[in-house]
């Protein structure tokens, strides 16, 4: 009898008895698998990679044990993963950023890579997210269990330019930590309800397909977002979006939970029936359309009346643009805004409101009274940024605003506010 020391050492090489963390064998490769799977190549008939006389995969199929000319006995060069993709054929995988990318670890701890000898994101290519022996994540034989860790060895500025990982220590953030083994690519619904309601990174990025293209017209997605599947306006499934809020809308549409930031007269946590444009006297910030207001003159420059916006252009990262990761990762203002925006029941100005400043100036003579009530109060005491079923985004805050709370539209810059507010009582004022 051997021996123990003559035994393989504990390693990746020694596999063990439980094959759960390794690639599958013993199974049948043919049409059936192909057609079932969706992301597969027909059966190889020829080649490096072979079958045994049963058709199945066998350790045989991607190790030569006779011939070591390629690392690991492996039957092809597995350098920019040229054995995995034999086999497995993903949509999008020859433009996205694991197959192309030339940046390398800039040797910071972790290793990215320690189970192998490739030292680029392309030359790793599959490998830079699975392990096809020993995995940690054994389901989809990712190198670790906990999702979003096998984006944090790259995204922690280690290998990539920027330091996504870092944003999920800010005070509102997409929480992808709280979840771990919930999320599964082959979803049947986009987002599962109950105890399986869950955000990880995949859920808005497909790392399959992202790459650094950039978004095509505003409110259009980039590269970061290719191949990722959504809600459209109408809460009909898309298979790959085309606008950035078809994204959003799948968690914060019509599976949205409450409560809002901020009370409303007139409740509505679906955003996407809040940015609705059907109705013609309702009132949005123009996301999925321009507005129906042809005379907004607090606008800045070069805002007009014909422009629209994306998500990401009030939800995203906080900071100075292009030092900190675009996306709504994180944010040092709740909830996810790019800059500051106060809630509270005190006057608005450029510095606690500086996400409305940003598009608004409001020292104009558009209303005179504007400056004297944001000098009392907050922008979002009056307006809801995403939509309104009054004009002008007009949907009180009933903690601050009592009584009737009603406003009504008239001509331009015109309107009348039944209302008690800070003790003053409105009765078909007009302003």
């Amino acid at each position: 009898m051997k021996s123990a020391s003559a035994r393989i050492p504990a390693g990746q090489a020694n596999l063990g008895t439980d094959l759960s963390d390794d690639h599958p064998i013993s199974f049948k490769y043919d049409a059936a698998l192909v057609s079932a799977d969706g992301q597969l190549r027909p059966p190889p008939a020829s080649g490096s990679v072979r079958l045994d006389g049963n058709n199945e995969l066998q350790c045989t199929s991607c190790h030569e044990p006779h011939d070591s000319q390629n690392p690991s006995f492996l039957v092809v060069n597995n350098t920019a993963s040229a054995l995995c993709v034999t086999c497995h054929d993903l949509k999008n995988w020859g433009r996205s950023s694991h197959s192309l990318s030339t940046k390398t670890w800039n040797g910071t701890s972790p290793n990215p890579w320690p189970h192998t000898k490739e030292k680029s994101v392309a030359a790793n290519a599959c490998e830079n997210c699975h392990n096809p022996h020993g995995a940690g994540g054994k389901q989809r034989l990712l190198n670790y269990a906990a999702e979003e860790q096998n984006c944090y060895t790259c995204h922690n500025g280690n290998v990539a330019a920027k330091n996504i990982m870092a944003e999920f220590n800010k005070p509102s953030v997409h929480p992808v930590i709280n979840n771990t083994g919930v999320h599964d690519p082959m979803e049947t619904t986009l987002v599962p309800a109950g105890a399986n309601r869950h955000v990880e990174c995949a859920d808005c990025h497909n790392p399959h397909a992202s790459n650094p293209g950039t978004r095509g017209v505003v409110g259009g997605v980039s590269g970061a977002l290719a191949g990722v599947r959504g809600i459209n306006l109408g809460g009909a499934s898309v298979s790959q979006v085309t606008y950035e809020y078809e994204l959003c809308f799948r968690c914060h549409a019509d599976t949205a939970k409450g409560p809002s930031v901020v009370s409303r007269q007139f409740p509505q946590l679906n955003t996407r029936l809040e940015f609705q444009p059907a109705s013609g006297t309702n009132s949005f910030h123009p996301v999925v359309s321009i507005g129906f207001n042809p005379n907004v003159p607090s606008l800045k420059s070069p805002w007009t009346t014909a422009s629209k916006i994306g998500c990401g252009d009030c939800h995203n990262s906080d900071g100075s643009p292009g030092t900190t990761p675009n996306g709504p990762h994180g944010s040092a203002y709740k909830p996810l805004l790019e800059r500051m925006l106060s809630f509270a029941d005190t006057g608005a100005n450029p510095g606690n409101s500086a996400l409305c400043f940003k598009c608004h100036n409001f020292v104009n003579t558009a209303w005179s009274r504007h400056v004297e009530h944001i000098g009392m109060t907050s922008c979002m005491t009056c307006h809801d940024p995403h939509g309104s079923p009054n004009p002008r985004l007009i949907n009180f805050n009933p903690n601050v605003v009592t009584g009737a709370r009603s406003y009504q539209a008239v001509g331009v810059s015109h309107g009348t506010c039944v209302l008690s507010c800070h003790g003053k009582e409105h009765n078909s004022t007009a302003y």
